[in-house]
């Protein structure tokens, strides 16, 4: 009773205040699509949390262990996504030590019993928001827990591969490959109608070239409809803007064939969660307040100096654990928030 009091905190404490249901869903044929996947007679179900993308629902069964739903809120994300989120579980299991939930059942489309796409996974302990915590990296290195960096590294150095794409399964003979990026940036508002390049790809050049392509095309076709259409515009300021915008991706999609910072598409890739831009962050405690004509006291003064020698030490550790580009991307967000006071 404590671990599901403990559990239900935990979701009180990360969910949003605005954490209604967002789906219409019939909970009896969740029941039975769980008792008819699992071979095992589901008995409740309880809605726990809420994210961007996702509704997270507990199933008990009269009989073995708990499970996992997980229900997509957002019907334009392909069935391609599911697949590849699905192998990526399955891959880490099999190529790390990371506890990864074990995926019971899974289906990305609509045509099931309970028209929404799912995953049906293992109950591993009180669930959190992996995520955020992967992308919440002051919570790496003060912290007496360093699970996370361990994860991150072990990611890394086990998970390399030498295009860059999406990871998928054969299930006929369980074996892993890399295919087509499933990103949003290429199907959201219509894009997925729009023919283009998908990957894998072999070098980061290539990608940004197929992502301007594709915006380029969207644009061209969809550009002046949607700008009526959001901002209001008239027709005629709206055709100007696309025509300037195509002319500025040209102009972008012309220098990817200049010289390339060649370090940037060193071999192998690696299986990531977010970017290392989202990770090289100064936790917030620590970071330089600034207070222009203002005369500190000897304890505000004593306090800056702490603070410094803190990123002094963040800063060693990301580039000790995440190499000297993560040290880059500090000092480059540092001089970005200095020009901004």
């Amino acid at each position: 009773m404590d671990n599901e009091n403990n559990e239900s905190e935990i979701f009180r404490s990360s969910s949003s205040d605005d954490d209604e249901p967002t789906l219409d869903l019939d909970l009896n044929a969740l029941q039975q699509l769980a008792s008819s996947r699992l071979n095992r007679h589901c008995v409740h179900t309880r809605r726990l949390t809420k994210g961007l993308y996702n509704e997270i629902y507990l199933l008990q069964f009269e009989a073995g262990p708990d499970c996992i739903a997980r229900l997509s809120c957002d019907l334009t994300h392909p069935a391609a996504k599911f697949a590849s989120e699905v192998a990526t579980m399955k891959y880490i299991a099999q190529n790390t030590s990371i506890k990864v939930p074990e995926v019971y059942d899974w289906d990305g489309t609509v045509h099931n019993p309970i028209k929404i796409p799912y995953i049906l996974m293992e109950r591993h302990g009180p669930v959190v928001n992996i995520a955020q915590t992967l992308l919440n990296c002051q919570l790496f290195f003060f912290t007496q827990n360093s699970v996370y960096v361990d994860t991150l590294l072990e990611l890394w150095m086990k998970c390399q591969f030498e295009e860059i794409g999406c990871l998928y399964m054969d299930s006929m003979t369980s074996t892993f490959r890399i295919g087509p990026i499933v990103d949003p940036v290429f199907y959201v508002e219509g894009r997925n109608a729009i023919p283009s390049s998908t990957g894998p790809f072999r070098s980061m050049q290539e990608l940004f070239d197929a992502l301007i392509q594709k915006e380029k095309n969207f644009f061209g076709i969809r550009g002046v409809q949607e700008l009526m259409k959001k901002q209001r515009m008239d027709q005629i300021t709206a055709a100007s803007q696309v025509a300037n915008l195509i002319e500025q991706m040209i102009t972008l999609q012309a220098k990817l064939f200049k010289p390339f910072d060649k370090s940037i598409d060193q071999k192998p890739f690696f299986l990531v969660h977010g970017t290392l831009w989202n990770l090289c962050q100064y936790p917030i405690w620590i970071q330089e307040v600034e207070v222009p004509f203002r005369n500190f006291t000897d304890l505000e003064v004593q306090e800056c100096y702490e603070k410094q020698k803190l990123r002094e030490f963040f800063h060693g550790e990301m580039v000790a654990k995440l190499g000297s580009r993560s040290g880059q991307i500090l000092e480059i967000k540092n001089e970005i928030r200095e020009s901004k006071n």
